[in-house]
């Protein structure tokens, strides 16, 4: 269902991880202009590759703890999913303090222009 102008523009925090480059496809195919942002530390490029190709999938590699990245591409889009967070708790156990605090720190980022 691709049309020439977008149903509108989404933000997906953490789109190169497996669920969010299904959500981008998904988005894409119904006419959605998607915006990833992705600091690449769990996710992988190799997961949107074949979305690099289109007008209207834009991947961003950042940090969603950047408040000025965030701000701009909030702004930009209709919908914002915040699917950025740190994998691998059984790994993370030891820090889960410091954990915790990114998790935190990582949606207060996304959600406070939202």
């Amino acid at each position: 269902m691709s049309t020439d102008k977008p149903t509108g523009s989404a933000l997906i925090t953490g789109g190169a991880g497996f669920i969010g480059s299904h959500l981008s496809e998904l988005l894409l195919d119904a006419g959605w202009e998607v915006f990833v942002l992705d600091d690449l530390s769990t996710g992988s490029e190799r997961n949107v590759a074949h979305l690099r190709e289109r007008r209207d999938f834009h991947l961003i590699v950042d940090s969603v703890l950047k408040n000025s990245v965030v701000n701009e591409l909030v702004h930009r889009c209709d919908v914002v999913f915040h699917l950025a967070a740190r994998r691998a708790a059984g790994r993370m156990r030891s820090r889960r303090r410091s954990t915790s605090s990114s998790r935190s720190r990582t949606t207060r980022s996304a959600g406070s222009t939202a």
